[in-house]
């Protein structure tokens, strides 16, 4: 039944999205055709989720996300295994600008921004695959995991600064590590937003996740035999481990979290989520782009002014690095 909708799909589209003349050339009438099924199918998902019909509605999630692993195989060079595309959580609500995707037009900008273009996603997705094959970072992480179990996930972001994300997850042989990697295209420039985007290492088992935005650091990993492991010195080793029980602070901060009657108690509990969140930023900072670093220091200092001197703990450390 699937493969039957599918060659109807493509058999009845006709010109239903207007490309210019700089986003596809008459040789790609591939990536054109690709574009076309893609906005159809996203098309058909709003109609069927807008009308309450969720078998039919699931079914156009269903072709979406494979029609999209087929392009994502091709245009990547890598065996995609899995690709999915966010969705709205019925109970709260929470994804609701991803699939089906919105028209742009219905997009609203993030408060406190000033307005930017906001184009369509479907049919932007082949050129976004097909420019993230060129990234050095790409290139780097298909080398090292593209015989591996691959993932592709795609999330509406243009609500911030007009941006598709597009994350792409290595799993190890057995299941019990992965690596990721994600990139961020322009809908209306087309452009990766990345100059060298971060590297992810994730242990299943006990859900510890390493992130690093440090160049040098993610090309170490990327050359090493280990599945996916960001090396670090000793003395930022030791930041880093303090940020993962900052993480661990935040995260029991977070389940406490319930509005009480005591209004001030509960605005005392969100002022304290507030620090731990400038703490664990702070943290990474250090680890991945330096102590004396511009951004860092503002950091620091904005830390300050807000909530006072940095925990003795931290200071002591940063002190072991003079």
């Amino acid at each position: 039944m699937i493969i039957g909708i599918i060659v109807v799909l493509i058999a009845g589209f006709s010109a239903i999205v207007l490309f210019d003349d700089g986003t596809f050339s008459e040789n790609n009438t591939l990536m054109k055709n690709d574009a076309e099924i893609l906005n159809e199918i996203n098309m058909q998902a709003a109609i069927h989720k807008n009308n309450g019909n969720q078998e039919k509605f699931q079914e156009q999630v269903a072709l979406m996300e494979e029609k999209i692993k087929q392009i994502a195989s091709n245009s990547l060079e890598v065996h995609i295994t899995v690709a999915s595309v966010d969705l709205t959580d019925p109970e709260t609500g929470i994804g609701g600008n991803n699939f089906p995707f919105k028209d742009s037009s219905e997009i609203k900008i993030s408060d406190n921004r000033e307005p930017f273009p906001i184009c369509n996603i479907p049919e932007k997705i082949p050129i976004h695959l097909k420019k993230i094959l060129d990234e050095p970072m790409f290139t780097m992480f298909s080398e090292k995991y593209s015989q591996h179990s691959t993932e592709l996930y795609i999330m509406d972001e243009r609500p911030g600064e007009s941006l598709v994300h597009y994350q792409i997850t290595a799993t190890s042989d057995d299941g019990m590590f992965e690596a990721s990697t994600f990139f961020h295209a322009n809908t209306c420039t087309d452009e990766i937003q990345e100059s060298f985007p971060r590297l992810s290492c994730r242990n299943v088992e006990n859900n510890e996740i390493h992130h690093s935005f440090n160049p040098d650091d993610i090309k170490a990993s990327l050359q090493l035999e280990e599945f996916c492991d960001i090396p670090l010195d000793s003395w930022r080793k030791s930041i880093y481990e303090y940020g993962n029980t900052v993480q661990e602070k935040i995260l029991r901060q977070f389940e406490m979290i319930v509005e009480p009657d005591n209004q001030e108690e509960f605005r005392k509990m969100l002022d304290e989520s507030e620090r731990l969140d400038y703490l664990r930023y702070i943290t990474s900072l250090i680890v991945n782009g330096g102590l004396e670093s511009e951004v860092t220091q503002t950091k620091i200092k904005e830390y300050n002014e807000k909530f006072g001197s940095l925990p003795d703990e931290l200071l002591e450390l940063i002190e072991q690095r003079k």
